[in-house]
């Protein structure tokens, strides 16, 4: 895995939406509001309203995240491999976040790695 730079984090956790692109027969990008970067410097996704996106990423795994200030005009697009997972830790922590944040409104179903 290339190790993200500390501006590309930074912009990463300062901005409030990520722009996630996949593609299969059709390409599909969401907009993602759930997210962070890990300690480990992977990315992580809350699939909350994912269906387009996921299926594709459960078709071929192939992603990319765009993620841009529009005060700096400083804009990064990353690409790689994603993962869906429907238990982990991570999954059980942004559960409990989104409870506390939406009050029940939005409950992710899994999380993309």
């Amino acid at each position: 895995m290339k190790q993200l730079t500390a501006e590309v984090i930074d912009l990463l956790n300062s901005q409030p939406l990520w722009y996630v692109g996949s593609f299969s027969d059709m390409p599909n990008t969401s907009i993602i509001g759930f997210k962070e970067v890990l300690e480990d410097g992977h990315l992580l996704l809350c699939n909350v309203f994912m269906n387009h996106t996921l299926t594709n990423i459960k078709e071929n795994g192939k992603i990319s995240i765009t993620v841009c200030s529009p005060e700096t005009m400083q804009a990064y697009m990353l690409s790689g491999t994603a993962e869906y997972q429907t238990e982990s830790e991570h999954l059980e922590r942004w559960k409990a976040m989104a409870q506390e944040m939406t009050g029940g409104k939005l409950i992710p179903k899994g999380v993309v790695i």
